[in-house]
């Protein structure tokens, strides 16, 4: 006769798991909320009303999205595909930064005094970092460029082609902002440059 906890092992699933509804709405709405912050911060330092409106649509894409997931297939799935979704996303970022560093501090323009070009920290420090990312975004994406890249099993995969659509439909509203308000695409880039501080008029005194 079998003992109780032979009979336990025999009754669990095999492999490894999460323990059913260890992660339910409440987590992959709240994991979804906070992804949106760093786009929060730079629509709130968009001056002329625009952070609420902005705010408001981030707001409503991500409650959209994250139940739309949670209920089409179950909170477990939505969460891994919204993280999936995420890191094809931020690692592109950290990708294009390192190769912004590269041409920004190649640029004679960018050189004064204490701004030489050190080929350590200008070249071989950003060309590491992306090397370093782009296994990463190359297994979010569902891409198997190398041999050590697992492929991505559904719901997971259909993230990948899921970001280059909404990427498209970025890229088209912003050569619409281009042609039609292309101040709000100046304001954007400008965000976190600090303004000059008023200096004092000369011969005014008190």
């Amino acid at each position: 006769m079998a003992t109780r906890g032979e009979a336990a092992s025999a009754a669990a699933p095999s492999g490894l798991g999460l323990r059913r509804d260890a992660i339910g709405l409440r987590e992959v709405l709240f994991q979804s909320i906070t992804n949106m912050a760093p786009g929060a911060a730079i629509a709130a330092a968009i001056p002329a009303g625009a952070p609420v409106v902005a705010m408001f649509v981030i707001f409503l894409i991500t409650v959209a999205v994250t139940l739309g997931l949670g209920l089409a297939d179950n909170p477990v799935n939505a969460f891994a595909m919204v993280g999936t979704g995420i890191v094809i996303v931020i690692v592109a970022v950290y990708i294009m930064a390192d190769a912004a560093c590269v041409g920004y501090f190649a640029s004679s323009a960018n050189r004064g005094p204490g701004r030489r070009w050190n080929p350590l920290l200008h070249l071989i420090i950003p060309l590491l970092g992306i090397a370093a990312f782009v296994p990463a975004w190359l297994t979010a994406a569902g891409i198997r460029a190398f041999s050590f890249i697992a492929p991505l099993t559904p719901p997971s995969s259909y993230m990948g082609p899921g970001v280059a659509g909404f990427m498209f439909v970025g890229v088209i509203y912003l050569l619409y902002l281009y042609a039609r308000h292309p101040q709000r695409v100046t304001e954007v880039g400008l965000v976190h440059v600090e303004a000059p501080e008023p200096q004092a008029e000369a011969g005014v005194s008190r």
